[in-house]
């Protein structure tokens, strides 16, 4: 008889220790639709090239606002798994790009695309959500065709249920150099949940 209470017990230990454990992607987002103010800022990123980092950020090289050129992105969202995402964006904005050796052209339309994995340090059950950001994207601006690596971080902040806040920060290195110039891009956007 105590050797039938005791496994019981144990059986109930381990049965409600199981229910304790959180399901496997438990926190895993659903797919959400944002919109996006971005800024692209061509001056920082040429002065980080040539002076390096460390001198612009020592000599408070950070170019002014009226140097960066504005737009706006549409974005959807899908978790992979707890702390990973999937984000695709699209995104505009008229500007003066500097394509490396070429004739300039004056503000024309720079259209984007990318496909980036946001790396979530923590999963969305908290309220601010910091994350690592890699990817791939392409531009075509004047005629030009180019490809891009963002690498960055961001903020997620989780204002209710599945609507969030982004915050984020990208330095965009050019893959086709005869094309592309390293940029510095920056965005704030919101995004929701498409099935609510």
């Amino acid at each position: 008889m105590r050797k039938l209470m005791l496994g019981s017990l144990m059986l109930i230990s381990v049965i409600g220790a199981f229910a304790q454990t959180p399901a496997k992607d438990q926190y895993k987002k659903s797919k959400v639709l944002g919109v996006h103010f971005t800024t692209h800022d061509f001056a920082t990123a040429s002065d980080i090239k040539a002076n390096g980092l460390s001198n612009v950020l020592t000599k408070s090289g950070w170019s002014s606002m009226s140097t960066k050129s504005t737009g706006l992105a549409v974005s959807y969202i899908t978790g992979l798994s707890n702390n990973l995402d999937l984000m695709t964006r699209v995104g505009g904005s008229v500007l003066n790009y500097p394509v490396p050796d070429k004739k300039a052209l004056v503000d024309k339309l720079l259209l984007e695309a990318d496909v980036n994995l946001n790396i979530k340090l923590i999963p969305d059950n908290f309220v601010v959500v910091p994350y690592l950001s890699l990817g791939a994207g392409a531009s075509s601006w004047g005629g030009y065709l180019s490809a891009y690596m963002p690498l960055g971080a961001g903020l997620q902040v989780n204002l209710s249920d599945e609507s969030f806040i982004f915050l984020q920060s990208q330095y965009r290195a050019p893959i086709t150099t005869n094309n592309g110039a390293s940029h510095i891009f920056w965005g704030v956007g919101f995004a929701a949940n498409l099935s609510k």
